[in-house]
């Protein structure tokens, strides 16, 4: 279901359905009267088997227990291939906690974006997380967009430590957060690994030195699937607390690793 800003029509073909109660033709799906709306919503959503798209953009106004109650409904949900949390500032409750059906039991799900800003989930909600990954949960995700959360290092090598068992995962976007020397290593891990299937890794605007990036370029000498790393700052984040500091040095490394392994780095 794909619903319009401009009118309320849907196209149920399309498998899409777009979560803003701040478009108008979205006041009728919430407009925060009810308990019973958004549980009755979430239930529909959890029993549609043609669905593959669900975002959440710029929700922020939610009360609690409507918003648990909507979750708890998409959680039966098998059919979703991708799902998105845009700059959901606010909200309450353990997102991936009321999730864990979801995650774990949905084959489907190849696309997980959660960009949430700096302030929008604790260490409590990633841990959820990684334990629904470290279990098996999402084992077919392709994508793993988790960018400008601010996760600290230490929070994002526990994360990244989960993915051991995303065996499928070509795309993985951590731009925008805290990650380090511990992230790097966490990171190397995942890259010697013979199995990954990691094409696209993308890095910008984190804490990332001279140092972490050598740890994470020397992981490149066995690796022969990665494609696209991209480490350099996002120009609109220079002011921003997290700021990659990688001199000639640090790419002098990376220049020796692909020369000396003919890696397959396209950029």
């Amino acid at each position: 279901m794909d619903y319009h800003d401009s009118d309320d029509e849907y196209d149920s073909e399309d498998g899409n359905y777009f979560i803003d109660p701040n478009a108008a033709a979205l006041q009728e799906f919430y407009p925060g009267h009810s308990n019973y709306e958004c549980t009755h919503a979430g239930l529909e959503i959890g029993r549609d088997i043609v669905l593959k798209k669900l975002n959440f953009c710029d929700v922020y106004t939610v009360p609690r227990a409507d918003w648990e109650a909507f979750m708890r409904g998409v959680a039966n949900n098998r059919s979703i291939h991708t799902l998105e949390f845009i700059w959901c500032n606010g909200l309450w409750g353990n997102i991936f906690q009321i999730l864990t059906p979801f995650i774990e039991q949905n084959t489907f799900l190849t696309t997980l974006q959660v960009s949430m800003s700096s302030d929008s989930m604790t260490d409590g909600e990633i841990r959820s997380l990684s334990s629904i990954l470290q279990r098996g949960g999402g084992s077919n995700l392709t994508q793993f967009r988790f960018s400008e959360n601010g996760l600290s290092d230490v929070i994002a090598s526990e994360l990244i430590s989960s993915f051991v068992n995303l065996s499928q995962l070509s795309e993985l976007d951590l731009r925008v957060n805290c990650i380090a020397m511990r992230g790097c290593e966490a990171l190397a891990a995942v890259l010697r690994n013979p199995e990954s299937k990691l094409e696209t890794l993308k890095l910008g605007s984190n804490n990332i030195g001279d140092k972490e990036a050598e740890v994470l370029f020397e992981a490149l000498s066995g690796n022969d699937a990665l494609k696209i790393l991209a480490i350099t700052n996002l120009p609109q984040c220079l002011a921003t607390f997290t700021h990659n500091s990688i001199t000639s040095d640090g790419w002098g490394a990376l220049t020796k690793i692909i020369r000396d392994s003919n890696h397959t780095l396209q950029s």
